[in-house]
């Protein structure tokens, strides 16, 4: 689906938030402030970083603030691994012919001595590296390789990540494994959200809809406020929901893995959720709302949503078919 894709590297492509963190709370420990611990550190910390140690240490040039984190950073002992599932998805896009660029705003001594030491730096086709906000870059890093937005998604672990993408109008991939909290993550309203790498290769690897692999939810019973007249959204009815959903992963490679595969039952609870928490006068808006849904939320590449709306006496119901998939979803 995406013919280039532009990495954020800490805590998207490695899990240096061992030293960070240390490397932060020394810096402010050294001006007699509390430091954080991995969770913490996830809810509060933002890029671009200057305002934001502006805001914890107004009276200490940024110029300090770094030569302190850079000893902090040195001094920790914590490993920095490469993510789990990082390296496979990198291989698989490069198999898929997949564009592949970094732009962090990490030290630029520290990243290639990363990308190096773990063997990654080929992957990628050029650098920018050590940029304090990534949207005063993003715009030259598109022209410079004339990517085509439609085509190009950044993937990456922060909120600072997805509102670069934003500015750029490219899509944006966020990933559950670094900086920011999950929780924090999604108010930036990311377009895909992964819980790890290992599903980026359904994204450059679209399944064929002619597969006939599928997962199904009949009948699923909805309550809902619904109907161009308004006393006909007064008050609430059932509707019926069939979904049919596509995975990326073969059904005989699953290894019997739940993670593999989708939660339907997860699912099934999220479109309740959904149909309720707004009226709306067409089934049709309904069922694009659960389309977009289903691909957002889980890892699915394919979805048919039908519903069932019975309110004509002398018909069984009526209702509404809506097909969608990744290769689309923009």
């Amino acid at each position: 689906m995406f013919k280039n894709l532009i990495f954020d590297w800490s805590g998207t492509i490695v899990d240096d938030l061992g030293p960070v963190v240390d490397a932060t709370t020394y810096v402010l420990e050294s001006h007699g402030l509390e430091g954080y611990d991995r969770e913490g550190f996830r809810k509060n910390f933002q890029l671009p970083y200057g305002p934001w140690w502006a805001e914890k240490l107004p009276a200490v040039a940024l110029e300090e603030v770094e030569r302190l984190f850079r000893v902090g950073f040195k001094a920790s002992s914590a490993s920095v691994p490469v993510l789990d599932y990082a390296r496979e998805a990198l291989e698989a896009c490069r198999q898929a012919g997949v564009r592949m660029f970094v732009l962090s705003s990490m030290d630029e001594e520290a990243f290639f001595k990363q990308a190096r030491e773990h063997g990654l730096e080929a992957y990628f086709e050029d650098f920018f590296i050590g940029v304090l906000d990534k949207r005063e870059v993003i715009d030259e890093l598109l022209s410079k390789h004339d990517l085509v937005k439609e085509e190009t998604a950044f993937v990456g672990d922060m909120v600072h990540d997805v509102e670069t993408a934003h500015h750029a109008g490219i899509a944006s991939i966020a990933v559950m494994t670094g900086y920011n909290h999950p929780e924090v993550l999604v108010t930036a309203r990311p377009q895909i959200m992964l819980e790890d790498l290992r599903y980026l290769e359904r994204l450059v690897h679209p399944v064929c809809r002619t597969s006939h692999q599928c997962i199904k939810v009949r009948g699923l019973k909805v309550e809902t406020h619904i109907g161009v007249p308004d006393e006909e959204r007064a008050e609430p009815q059932t509707l019926l929901i069939h979904l049919e959903m596509v995975v990326g992963a073969d059904f005989g490679k699953m290894a019997d893995d739940v993670t593999q595969t989708v939660d339907y039952h997860a699912v099934s609870l999220a479109i309740e959720a959904l149909a309720m928490k707004s009226p709306r006068k067409l089934i049709e808006t309904l069922a694009a709302d659960i389309a977009d849904l289903v691909l957002t939320e889980f890892c699915v590449e394919n979805v048919r949503v039908e519903i069932e709306k019975r309110i004509l006496t002398q018909t069984e119901w009526v209702g509404c078919v809506l097909e969608k998939s990744r290769s689309n979803f923009y």
